[in-house]
């Protein structure tokens, strides 16, 4: 598939998202309450934990090397690490789903304020399978680059999704509400499916592995750990920044900066979905040094053409954007966009560049670029937090994101003799990288 048509595709799904999110948190404003959705969103942050096994380990490891070796037409060790990845993703939700249902009443009581919330948490250990599978079917179908596939299975739930919420809710409330998520993971997960089974060399591999090759173990669990590990420190960092704010700064202060992070995540979004969507999977399959520049510079191109004006648009217009969105008392936020979005903007080319660094089997180096970052950031953030308030934690976001950027392109240019131009990959590369550079 062509990369504009492919990244347009993925801009589209993440904008339909935004908009059906916006129109959700609405319904559950409006039916819910503030304490009703207040549990809710705990609990949508407690199903984002359980899958970070799955989502940022499992999975990102399975689309990194189905990939390589469907390029190569090995066919053989693509149907042997699908079926690895299907084991262990059932495994992984055998355990978490009988964890959670075994200390419903002791997580809830710690969660979600009491012990009586313990059928919300019995619902999640639900809709965990649901979630999973639709999530692993995603995962094949950007392995395997059917990006128009992905984005059925990805828009249609979504739309779907919206009546059915609307519908539960004013049935159930708040048990309607995650009832919601079971069925939409179901309803994703059919329509991928049905999608996946129309792939040739998916029909012909088993569906699960019942002897465990430890070589295909050991690469799905040492590559989705490393990623898992960067993931969870870079969302832990924040986090406690949060938290940082809150005991130095007040929650006034933590108000301020969660819109100012609420308002980021929505661009970065956009800007990094398609990376992890098609990118990643399309540079994993890549052999030649060369060809994986030219693929990084590429998308470097397409992501700054598309986020430069839109961040542009959001720093000019950043007072009337609050206002709107937010309400005037949350206006003394617009100053902090000033430092965010050029951090933001770094933070953009640096996990385009490093993706070469993950795929590439570089899994020492990217840990060390990923958590360090985290350590800076923290470090720095708690400094001028005391010094400067919430624009000297502004101020470091983009100063660590100023250093990473060096440090990523350092690293290339050292590693593949990274540089920018503009010449394409040769159509005819055979995957030649070794899992051995660990």
């Amino acid at each position: 598939m062509h990369v504009l048509k492919a990244s347009s595709l993925v801009w589209s799904v993440s904008l339909i998202g935004i908009i059906i999110g916006v129109i959700q948190t609405r319904v559950l404003a409006t039916q819910l309450g503030p304490e009703g959705i207040g549990l809710y969103g705990q609990c949508l942050a407690l199903l984002a934990v359980l899958q970070m096994p799955i989502g940022n380990g499992l999975l990102n490891a399975a689309v990194r090397y189905v990939a390589a070796s469907h390029v190569q037409h090995d066919y053989a060790t693509t149907h042997r690490l699908i079926a690895h990845t299907q084991t262990l993703v059932l495994l992984t939700v055998a355990v978490l789903g009988g964890a959670l249902l075994m200390t419903a009443p002791y997580l809830a009581a710690a969660t979600l304020g009491s012990a009586e919330q313990g059928g919300l948490i019995v619902l999640l250990a639900l809709g965990l399978p649901c979630a999973a599978a639709a999530s692993t079917l995603q995962a094949f179908l950007r392995a395997f680059e059917r990006i128009d596939y992905w984005a059925v299975a990805s828009a249609v739930p979504l739309v779907l999704g919206l009546p059915l919420l609307v519908g539960l809710v004013l049935l159930f409330g708040l048990y309607g509400a995650l009832l919601q998520i079971s069925l939409l993971g179901l309803i994703t997960a059919t329509i991928g499916l049905l999608l996946y089974r129309r792939i040739p060399v998916v029909r012909e591999g088993p569906l699960l592995a019942l002897r465990l090759d430890r070589t295909i173990l050991r690469q799905l669990l040492m590559f989705g750990g490393v990623h898992l590990v960067t993931s969870a420190s870079f969302a832990g960092s924040f986090v406690v920044a949060r938290s940082l704010v809150i005991h130095g700064q007040g929650l006034e202060a933590a108000g301020l900066y969660q819109v100012v992070l609420s308002i980021s995540m929505q661009y970065l979004g956009i800007a990094l979905f398609s990376l992890t969507v098609y990118w990643y999977p399309h540079i994993s399959a890549l052999a030649e040094d060369e060809a994986v520049i030219a693929a990084t510079n590429l998308f470097l191109r397409v992501a700054l053409f598309t986020i430069t004006p839109l961040l542009v648009g959001v720093v000019l217009l950043r007072d009337i954007l609050i206002t709107l969105v937010y309400g005037p008392d949350f206006a003394a936020a617009a100053v902090l966009i000033l430092w965010q979005a050029p951090g933001d903007y770094l933070r953009i080319i640096s996990s385009i560049l490093a993706v070469p660094i993950l795929t590439g089997m570089q899994l020492r180096a990217y840990l060390l670029i990923g958590v360090g970052r985290d350590i800076c950031f923290l470090s720095l953030f708690a400094v001028l937090l005391v010094n400067a308030g919430l624009i000297g934690g502004a101020v470091a976001y983009l100063l660590v994101n100023v250093l990473t950027v060096g440090v990523v392109l350092v690293y290339q240019r050292h590693w593949i003799s990274f540089r920018f131009y503009a010449r394409q990959p040769a159509p005819d590369c055979e995957f030649k990288r070794s899992a051995a550079c660990w």
